[in-house]
């Protein structure tokens, strides 16, 4: 029960990261007296974090997804 919650708030904090970084992508105004330079590169990690945590939630659900049928058999 508990590796489902974890792997539900593990995507949405993917989401979140995503957004966050796209937001920062795509309104220069977001964040006030931000470089461009320093803009940029934080929303392209951002995202790429975010994709990067989403394959590891992933894998991590998998894995209990596949334990789980073991035990049911």
């Amino acid at each position: 029960m508990w590796n489902k919650a974890l792997s539900l708030f593990g995507g949405f904090m993917v989401i979140i990261y995503i957004l966050i970084g796209l937001l920062l992508l795509s309104a220069p105004d977001f964040i006030q007296g931000f470089n461009d330079t320093y803009r940029i590169i934080f929303g392209s990690a951002l995202i790429l974090y975010g994709i990067f945590r989403g394959y590891q939630t992933y894998k991590k659900f998998r894995e209990s997804d596949d334990e789980n049928e073991e035990d049911n058999e």
